[in-house]
């Protein structure tokens, strides 16, 4: 929860001009939003690398080619891979991002097809599938989201698979995971330190339980990388949608991933992430009041709040970037509130106004 408060707690600090930018030195950087190349069907050809390092995926056989699909996750596009109806991919056969068996970390922005048909004997409609994979056939380092029921693995929530066949592969632990991924928008975290480590996980800032019995191989197979479906095995096809994917040829530091989270978070906005865990909605752009607005700002000692409900109670808290609450206090049937911030230390806070269902956040800045 201290994280999750953390993460949500530095939300206000992505559109400043320190925050708005991912760490340096990715390999790969996709965005559904731009640089992608369709026909009039919105048949995707090739997704291009915006990192400038020209890892650009395609797909030239229009019966394997995904769809561009607009307004999907926080109003902005994503790319459908119906891996129910067919295999879906977009690879790149010259470009391996990592070497084998190095350390990475991967950031997916997606949302499984809760529609869909069982695909790959799954327990419940959309089983998911391979959203990633380093390297074209065994052995890889593929990213799932997937549910797999079987004899060998009955309902494993995959998280990564080596494609070797062996106990390197990678579920959730506790369900979380992917009882979350069904339901809603998602932004994953693939972290690993390279072959003889084990995988680390996040979602929506949270850190994921996994359950591996042997390390992680080193992914020597073929040249390239795949989005979508795996190249190299018929089964688990990814079911749902792809907006954005960010791939480091090393494992980021904490606070870099952070970072990145909170780009995403800021960008996307998935409506099921409540860092408050109350009934009391999310923090989502359509959410945020414009009539609400704080002055001065920055300020030295009295925050002047307005655009508070008339009739009514509202719930004010003020957290530092840490997440730490310093101020707590209800204000009844005031449109306008000065708020003594004088004890505040100078920097970055984040207020946060509950009231009518919703939570809006505020950044401001005490001198």
């Amino acid at each position: 929860m201290k994280q999750k408060l953390l993460l949500y707690g530095l939300l206000g600090l992505v559109a400043t001009k320190t925050m708005s930018q991912i760490p340096k030195g990715e390999v790969l950087w996709l965005r559904a939003d731009k640089d992608v190349v369709m026909d009039v069907n919105n048949k995707v050809s090739e997704w291009k690398d915006g990192s400038k390092n020209d890892n650009n995926v395609s797909q030239s056989n229009p019966f394997f080619q995904p769809v561009w699909i607009d307004d999907v996750i926080g109003n902005k596009p994503a790319i459908y891979f119906d891996g129910v109806n067919g295999k879906y991919f977009l690879s790149n056969s010259i470009s391996n991002l990592t070497t084998a068996g190095s350390p990475r970390t991967v950031f997916i922005v997606g949302l499984l097809d809760s529609l869909a048909i069982d695909n790959g004997g799954g327990d419940f409609p959309s089983a998911g599938g391979t959203m990633f994979t380093f390297r074209r056939s065994a052995p890889v380092f593929a990213l799932q989201a997937a549910r797999i029921n079987h004899s060998v693995a009955a309902k494993a929530d995959y998280i990564y698979t080596a494609g070797l066949g062996t106990n390197s592969n990678a579920t959730a632990a506790d369900r979380k995971y992917f009882n979350r991924s069904k339901r809603c928008e998602f932004i994953d975290v693939f972290i690993s330190s390279g072959a003889g480590s084990y995988l680390r996980v996040k979602q929506d800032g949270d850190s994921v339980g996994v359950k591996q019995t042997n390390a992680i191989v080193s992914d020597y197979g073929a040249n390239g990388f795949t989005v979508g479906d795996r190249e190299d095995f018929n089964g688990q096809d990814w079911q749902g949608y792809i907006a954005e994917v960010i791939v480091y040829d090393r494992e980021l530091t904490k606070s870099e991933i952070i970072q990145t989270e909170l780009y995403l978070l800021y960008r996307y906005h998935p409506p099921c992430v409540n860092p408050f865990k109350s009934n009391a909605g999310v923090i989502a752009k359509d959410q945020i009041n414009p009539s609400l607005t704080l002055y001065p700002n920055p300020v030295k000692n009295i925050l002047v709040i307005d655009g508070l409900p008339e009739i009514g109670k509202a719930h004010l808290t003020i957290a530092d970037i840490t997440g730490i609450t310093e101020v707590a206090t209800d204000v009844n049937n005031s449109p306008k509130y000065l708020l003594d911030i004088s004890q505040l230390k100078k920097g970055n806070h984040m207020l946060y106004v509950e009231f009518n269902g919703k939570i809006v956040a505020k950044q401001f800045i005490k001198e």
